[in-house]
Formats: structure tokens, C-alpha cells, sequence
């Protein structure tokens, strides 16, 4: 049902608002040169064909990603369902996987794996509220300022949060951006709205939703999340930080562990 009605009422404004911001992007990318070459004296220096030739590189990039923004959905959509299999059928399948190890190995296998897996899960649904609150939010905020392609912003917000340090910053940039199409109010009341948002998740949200999350550096995030786009596209992005959660609990316990217990156990000794 939920499913049912993201696609009846979400999906088909996202992607409406998708063709036509790959439709206009050449045209807006040109206002924006022009816009910087006449309010930003170091861009006079700049060789105005290097660059346009950059925006084409930038406007080929962007148009990629939006052309090709229903099939990463239907990827996404995928995911979720292979996620509710996993969710009624897992413990069937985690039992058939365990089968396959020694048995003398299974009790120490499973207890790792088990962690892993509750880590995993304490990160899905943390960071699935985050992602819901700042998308919906920030939906609300461009559809009240009135900024284009609210919709697409919103999904933008959504998924970006997902990127630590940095995703804020990406969804400023493209939401001022587009707000700079219209004057400079809107461009200051997206950045008051980033800057009001941001300051309640991390004061408020961060520390009630995200209190049991993986504790994996934000380096570490970045990376995976890299990776994960490289080998599989959306799908990698959904699954990088899971894995890697999983992957840190199966590293803790097979290679840090053997060599740690020795040590404790010689300072015990000595002692």
C-alpha cells in the first residue's frame, strides 16, 4: 500500500520535474556564467570557453543522472522489496547460510554475524528517519518559497543526508542554485531553512534517532558509499554502509581479537 501510493502521488511529479530541469539545464548553466562573470571579478581571468566547455561537461553529468532518474527509482523500489523478503524470510536463509560452516565454527559465526546484523538494522532505520525528515521537510520549505523543481530538491535532500560532512553541503548548493534562478530572497530563504533544519537535526533528531548507529568514521562512510556506487550503481549506495557495518564486526572479531586476547592475557600474566 505504501509502495502503492509513493508511485501514485510521488513519483510521477519527480520525475515530471527531472525531464524538465535536463530540459533547461543548458540555459540555466549559461545564466549562471553569465550571472559570475559579471559579479565575481576573479572569473573575468578564467577563459570563457574552458569555462563552457566545463558547463557542457557539468550539464552532460546532470542530464545523465536525471534521464536515468525512473530506472535508479526502479532499482530503489527493488531493493525495498528484496529488503521486506529478507525481513519475513531471513532467519530461513540465515539458517541455510550457517548449514554450510563447520559445526564447531557456527556458535562463534553466528554470535559475529548476529551483531553485524543488528548493527545493520539500527543504521537502516536510523538513517531511513533522517532521510524522511529532511527530504519531506525540505520539500514543504521549497514548495512555501516557491523555489522550482521542489520535488526533485526534496528527493536530492533525502538522499544526500546520507553522505555525512558533506551531503549538507551538496543539498545547499543545489538548492540555491535553483533558487538563484528567481533573486536572491529565495536563495536566502533556502539557505535560512538549511541553516534552521540543520542545527534541529543534529541538536534534536541526531541524538534520538541515530543514538545506536554503526559508529563507523565518516571517512569510512564515504568510502563505502564510493565503492558502492562503482559496483552497483543506487543499489551499492543503498547497501555500501550496511556492508560495511556487517564487514567491521566480521574484521573486529576474526582479525583484531585473535591478536588483542594474547596481549591482555601476557599483561595479566606479568601482572
Amino acid at each position: 500500500i505504501a509502495l502503492g501510493l509513493f508511485f501514485w502521488l510521488a513519483f510521477p511529479p519527480i520525475v515530471r520535474d527531472a525531464r524538465e530541469l535536463s530540459q533547461q539545464l543548458p540555459d540555466h548553466v549559461q545564466r549562471w556564467l553569465n550571472w559570475a562573470h559579471q559579479h565575481l571579478p576573479m572569473t573575468a581571468r578564467l577563459d570563457q570557453n574552458d569555462l563552457k566547455r566545463y558547463a557542457e561537461l557539468l550539464i552532460g553529468g546532470i542530464g545523465d543522472v536525471f534521464r536515468n532518474v525512473t530506472n535508479g527509482m526502479v532499482k530503489f523500489v527493488t531493493v525495498i522489496l528484496l529488503a521486506a523478503y529478507f525481513i519475513l524470510d531471513g532467519q530461513a536463509s540465515f539458517e541455510w547460510m550457517m548449514a554450510l560452516f563447520p559445526r564447531e565454527q557456527q556458535p562463534r559465526l553466528r554470535a559475529t554475524l548476529e551483531r553485524g546484523g543488528s548493527r545493520m538494522r539500527r543504521w537502516l532505520g536510523g538513517q531511513g528517519l533522517l532521510m524522511l525528515a529532511q527530504g519531506v521537510t525540505a520539500l514543504l520549505a521549497y514548495w512555501l518559497l516557491h523555489v522550482r523543481y521542489f520535488y526533485v530538491l526534496g528527493l536530492l535532500a533525502a538522499i544526500f543526508n546520507i553522505i555525512p560532512v558533506l551531503g549538507p553541503v551538496l543539498t545547499l548548493v543545489a538548492a540555491g542554485l535553483v533558487a538563484a534562478l528567481d533573486g536572491f530572497g529565495k536563495v536566502l530563504g533556502v539557505t535560512i531553512f538549511y541553516l534552521v533544519y540543520h542545527n534541529l537535526e543534529n541538536a534534536f533528531l541526531n541524538p534520538r534517532i541515530m543514538k545506536s548507529r554503526v559508529h563507523l568514521p565518516a571517512v569510512t562512510i564515504i568510502i563505502s558509499l564510493v565503492i558502492g556506487e562503482a559496483v552497483a550503481g543506487i543499489v551499492g549506495v543503498l547497501i555500501a554502509v550496511p556492508t560495511a557495518a556487517l564487514i567491521s564486526e566480521i574484521v573486529r572479531e576474526y582479525l583484531i581479537k585473535p591478536h588483542t586476547k594474547p596481549a591482555s592475557a601476557a599483561e595479566s600474566t606479568s601482572g
